[in-house]
């Protein structure tokens, strides 16, 4: 609990004593005995504030004699002018509060027989003048401090500056005190100005902490849930442009994978959505989290368990992330706070990444060609249209193939080869396609309020550069949030969030599949990046030549320069090349999003503990994708080229069924949401011992998501004009392999309404402050559930116990501060939006031989008995904290049974479908989760707190149906639940060494040795690897400072789990791809008999014998599987703030400049030494400046 004066007029106490009086002496002396305010009471009597509000001094004694059984006698306007006192919620030892709220040395008290305290005052002196600034350690203003001259009766307290004023003669002394500071002693001399920074307190305060669950705000000492909260200042220290990257490392139990996907004590689902639910201000969002403003948050707490979390019914199995945005000040000056954030983040290092250098490159691309890998299915350009001989080809395979048909000769194919030894496509690439990534964030604030009144606004500005060129985005973020008190029962408050975000992403041209080469496009819209560009491209090719023009680079849907240029001879629209550069130099794709989130509600005070809510949010997101490929890109020439139409006869082209221009892709989606909610909040302490605190309340929600798509051919940008096009007839593919198909139409319309109708109640009761029962309910129902009524209706509910034993009679040890015991249990749901309980159909613009009409996919089946996800909860929790909260921390064990989880499973194919996602899964969390933090240092220059947290997560598949048509990849890459083990566990081929000619070997399911040229589909034949998610994670946090000085370092590590090394993908190719670049270690392959004793490196194998499917097993082999458990240093954060004397002359309140760096160094555990959560290209050190001030 915390105590602020509020106006400037005289206010002192006596100095708080270091040992205070046992309190069986207290009881002796009850008669005629002068005591000082701070060893009136026992040692253990406690108020409890049970809200923030400003008193006056009579009002206090009301409270204390409303909570104890002691009296007190004084004269009636003993204490008129006296400053008013800020109190804020929480529990305070009820002689700390007399101590703070008594001026020093000014009264004397008696005690009287029946506990009745007598207070006189004590006469006053003359005063004289002196003043000053009164400052924090780190130089801010402090507020209320109180200023007396010692000995005697002249006071002030410092005010919203931090001045004070007081009158004072030369040899006297000014005593000055604040609570959770050590007194400062000054001796007036001849001057008139005093300044005084104070310096923190070693001794640590009862506070309560006040966690929030989103329908209300609770006392953390009288709670029975697992709460996790991270505060105002961490967040604030923590320079991140998404606000959900502030809470890694931060909070036991909460971990991420690889996909930086959050993840709270294990997973709870197997296929339905697992992510936490994430609430802002006491509404959940379906907004993305980048509509929230990090430097808008004031606190995030994360609800881990039922108790915590089941407020939340169906939407909290897998925890609750609760976010409270900053408020304006009541009685607050108006404060003006702006920042800047600056960070950079160099271009990924390609030269880093597992791949061969250009010379090693070229040696395997001449012994593949040697031992036959490309005669006979890859020819050079034969003055034909085809496959073979129009594709790009590997330079390297292009030079050996035409010395071999005679074209060049030898010593001129010795000279290209050794140009190519020299020609690595990373340097150019580096050069004109990557730079490095900055982000640079403007924030200004403005807060302040009255007595009635309050506000905040802010607007913050995001300017993205991204890895490629063209690629860039930016976003503005403004927020306002005010409250009134109409009357003193009437309180209205409302607030607005509004986002706008404008992105460039790049050629979505430069990944090109298959898919897009059969005429079945996909409209989405990926983002390119260096990694999938590098694994595509021939290292020994090039960008550009000497002149800067394009070069025709690899690509499958490519033709290569000779081809190219007879198809435009014959009269196709459009070059065929493709370029990589060109692409990116083209691009011209934009992502707008706007967000707008509004939020108002009334609260009236019925009676004393008792009041009524009313509150509505409505949540709006567009999301407008246009994206527009010109008639240079390789989007639209290659769409043009292959449905131009030929004459039958002479091959050559006669119309294009897919007019010449432009082609313009358009998606548009919107969400919107509804959730109004009326509420009953009581909390109420009945003769001094009975708290009660309860919620109950009712809540309608309704989600809609629209989305149109569209397609226009032949688009011009300067008429705004699109052709028409035949989307029902079925047009012979010019190139390659003749194929007859649709031309893709992208016009369609989704509207998806989603309906939610909720009851809720949850009630606590805390006897003495010692002693606390909870409990909860929740009944939701919604259009997601089946019709069967079993599965409708079905409550969810906690139970919860604590045992606040620091507050027993027999734990009298000032060394134990705080020391309980809870305990909880129940049901938390999970709903998967993504199912239905009716039959889903999608209409498909495909055409099938002697069918006509309508074509649709059966895309889930009925399913009457739908049900939602229920997770049953234990939890067991011990808090500490001891010798003056020099050490503090918890201890909890909680298991987590997850049953009707939605599964995919084998279904009678009759029915349309080979398989549905059902009810029919069974899962097990179990695990630990510790914390525990020491503050050795509290001096005034050197503070140093560190902070540990680990947990441990046991995940495990209790039961499922496993799919009888299961592929064996899905089993190698991990999406299978399988029965007695963890989600997401891999598995792979047994290798068995190399054979004597330097080929891979693998037992198969008879557990035989077999060679490469086998066949392994049965899923016998694999080993079970593990799982990819961690067993054991957690964080190291140290924070030093040193006067104006700070430094904190975020450690975080996670083990107990796998990983697949995909150093590459050696596999020797027997056909010209992209992908024919070797590892780096591919120089220690097999190249002799005997050297399958020395190595694992398979050898180039004979590719007349055309069986190298062992290749592809010997990547997805247990050979690059090992162990991901890895040390990183998250986060390294420095900064300096500015002393209060520096700042006067400026007109500031605060300055501060700090330097963050994230990402810097991970310490691994496996036998390659990679980071196994970037395998491939190593993620690089991110580097901010930030400066802050205020005003």
């Amino acid at each position: 609990m915390e105590i602020k004066l509020t106006n400037l007029l005289f206010y002192f106490r006596k100095k708080f004593l270091i040992h205070l009086m046992r309190a069986f002496i207290f009881f002796i002396c009850t008669t005629a005995f002068s005591l000082a305010p701070n060893n009136v009471f026992s040692q253990r009597v406690k108020i409890n504030i049970d809200a923030d509000k400003t008193v006056t001094v009579d009002e206090i004694f009301k409270i204390i004699k409303a909570q104890t059984d002691y009296r007190f006698i004084y004269q009636e306007d003993m204490f008129k002018g006296f400053p008013s006192v800020n109190l804020k919620r929480g529990t305070i030892r009820a002689n700390k509060l007399l101590q703070e709220i008594l001026p020093k040395g000014n009264f004397k008290f008696n005690i009287s027989g029946k506990n009745t305290i007598v207070i006189k005052r004590k006469p006053a002196i003359v005063q004289q003048k002196i003043q000053g600034k009164v400052t924090d350690e780190n130089g801010e203003p402090l507020i209320g401090v109180v200023v007396i001259v010692k000995g005697t009766l002249r006071g002030a307290t410092t005010s919203f500056d931090g001045i004070y004023k007081i009158d004072a003669q030369e040899g006297e002394t000014l005593v000055l005190s604040y609570l959770g500071y050590l007194d400062s002693e000054v001796i007036i001399g001849q001057g008139t100005t005093y300044n005084v920074q104070m310096a923190p307190s070693s001794f640590e305060l009862d506070t309560v902490e006040i966690v929030s669950t989103g329908y209300q705000t609770i006392s953390k000492e009288r709670s029975t849930g697992s709460f996790e909260r991270v505060n105002e200042k961490t967040l604030d220290l923590k320079i991140n442009q998404n606000i959900f990257s502030k809470i890694e490392g931060e909070v036991a139990g909460v971990t991420t994978d690889t996909d930086g996907n959050f993840i709270i004590r294990g997973l709870s689902t197997i296929s339905a959505n697992s992510d936490p639910l994430i609430v802002v201000d006491g509404f959940p969002i379906e907004q993305n989290q980048n509509t929230i403003n990090p430097n808008d948050v004031e606190s995030i707490t994360i609800l881990k368990d039922a108790a915590a979390a089941s407020i939340w019914g169906i939407r909290a199995a897998n925890g609750v992330i609760v976010i409270v945005t900053k408020k304006g000040n009541r009685n607050g000056k108006l404060t003006i706070n702006a920042s800047v954030n600056t960070s950079i983040t160099p271009e990924p290092d390609l030269f880093a990444a597992p791949i061969a250098d250009a010379a090693t490159q070229v040696a395997y691309q001449r012994e593949v060609f040697e031992r036959g890998g490309f005669h006979d299915q890859t020819n050079l350009f034969n003055g034909n249209l085809n496959v073979a001989s129009g594709q790009v080809l590997n330079p390297v395979v292009q030079t050996l193939l035409l010395q071999d048909r005679g074209d060049i000769s030898s010593e001129e194919a010795q000279s290209r080869l050794e140009q190519l030894e020299n020609t690595d496509i990373r340097r150019e690439y580096s050069r004109l396609i990557q730079r490095p990534e900055i982000w640079t964030q403007y924030n200004f604030s403005i807060n302040g309020g009255s007595e009635k009144y309050d506000f905040r606004s802010s607007i913050s500005y995001n300017d993205n550069q991204k890895e490629l060129i063209n690629t860039k985005a930016n976003q503005y973020l403004i927020n306002f949030a005010n409250s009134f008190n109409i009357s003193s029962k009437l309180k209205v408050s409302g607030s607005i969030n509004f986002s706008q975000s404008k992105e460039s992403f790049g050629s979505t041209s430069v990944n090109d599949d298959f898919g897009r080469f059969s005429g079945s496009d996909s409209f989405e819209t990926p983002r390119a990046s260096s990694a999938q560009n590098l694994l595509s491209t021939s290292i020994n090719s090039r960008i550009l030549d000497d002149n800067g023009n394009y070069l025709p680079m690899q690509n499958f849907l490519a033709l290569n320069q000779e081809a190219s240029n007879l198809a435009l001879e014959r009269g196709f629209p459009y070059d065929w090349t493709y370029n990589l550069k060109q692409e990116l130099d083209n691009a011209d794709n934009i992502l707008r999003e706007t967000a707008l989130r509004l939020n108002t509600g009334l609260n009236y005070n019925i009676i004393d503990g008792l009041d009524a809510s009313v509150t509505y949010q409505y949540e709006w997101q567009q999301q407008n994708i246009r994206d527009f490929h010109n008639e240079q890109s390789f989007y639209t020439r290659f769409r043009v080229n292959l449905f131009t139409q030929l004459d039958p006869s002479t091959q050559l082209p006669v119309s294009n069924a897919i007019p010449v221009g432009a082609i313009l892709d358009i998606d548009t989606r919107n969400q919107r949401a509804h959730t109004f909610r009326t509420q009953l909040n009581f909390d109420k302490l009945f003769n001094e011992k009975h708290q009660v605190t309860a919620i109950a309340g009712y809540e309608v929600r309704k989600t809609i998501a629209e989305r149109a798509t569209s397609r226009q051919y032949g688009y011009d940008e300067r008429s705004l004009d699109a052709k028409l096009v035949d989307f029902t007839t079925d047009f012979t593919e010019s190139l390659p392999l003749r194929f007859a198909s649709l031309i893709p139409d992208f016009n369609e319309n989704v509207f998806v309404e989603n309906r939610f109708i909720s009851y809720f109640a949850n009630a606590s009761y805390t006897f003495d402050n010692k002693y606390t029962i909870s409990g909860s309910t929740r009944l939701d129902d919604t259009n997601l559930f089946g019709a069967s009524d079993e599965y409708r209706n079905i409550p969810l509910y906690s139970v919860g116990a604590k045992w606040n034993i620091a507050n027993e009679f027999f734990t009298g040890n000032q060394n134990i501060n705080r020391l309980q015991l809870r305990a909880t249990y129940g049901i938390n749901g999970n709903v998967d939006r993504s199912t239905s309980p009716q039959l889903l159909i999608t209409p498909k613009n495909i055409s099938f031989p002697f069918v006509n009409g309508t074509n649709a996919d059966i895309t889930g089946l009925p399913n009457p008995e739908l049900r939602l996800e229920r997770t049953n909860a234990l939890n067991l929790g011990l808090d500490f904290g001891l010798f003056g909260n020099l050490i503090s921390g918890s201890v909890e064990y909680y298991k987590k049974d997850s049953e009707d989880l939605l599964a995919f499973t084998s279904v009678n194919p009759i029915s349309g479908v080979n398989g549905a996602r059902i009810n029919n899964g069974t899962l097990r969390n179990e695990g630990f989760d510790i914390n525990l933090t020491l503050r050795p240092l509290r001096g005034d220059n050197f503070r140093y707190t560190t902070t540990g947290n680990f947990s441990v997560n046991t995940n495990t598949l209790i039961k499922v149906d496993v799919q009888s048509n299961a592929q064996i990849f899905d089993y190698v890459n991990g999406n299978l639940a399988i029965p007695d083990l963890p989600l997401r566990t891999i598995y792979s081929y047994n290798y068995q060494g190399l054979d004597r000619n330097g080929a891979p070997q693998f037992l198969n399911e008879n557990n035989r040795i077999v060679d490469f040229r086998a066949n392994i589909f049965e899923p016998d034949a694999l080993v079970e690897e593990g799982s990819l998610l961690p067993k054991y994670y957690g964080s190291w946090v140290n924070n030093l400072e040193y006067k104006n000085f700070y430094l904190r370092t975020l450690t975080t590590f996670k083990a107990g789990h796998v990983f697949r090394y995909r150093n590459a993908s050696f596999i020797p190719a027997n056909r010209v791809s992209p992908l024919e670049n070797v590892p780096a270690d591919y120089v220690n392959r097999w190249q002799n008999p005997g050297d399958e004793n020395n190595t694992d490196i398979p050898a180039i194998p004979a590719f007349q014998d055309r069986g190298i499917l062992g290749y592809a097993y010997y990547r997805d082999s247990n050979k690059f599987v090992d162990d991901a458990s890895h040390i990183r240093l998250s986060q390294l954060s420095f900064g300096y703030v500015f002393p209060t004397k520096t700042l006067e002359r400026l007109g500031m309140n605060s300055l501060q400049i700090g330097f963050q760096a994230d990402n810097m160094v991970v310490w691994n555990f496996n036998k390659w030494d990679v980071d196994p959560e970037s395998a491939f290209i190593p993620r690089q050190a991110t580097y901010t400046l930030n400066i802050s001030a205020s005003f």
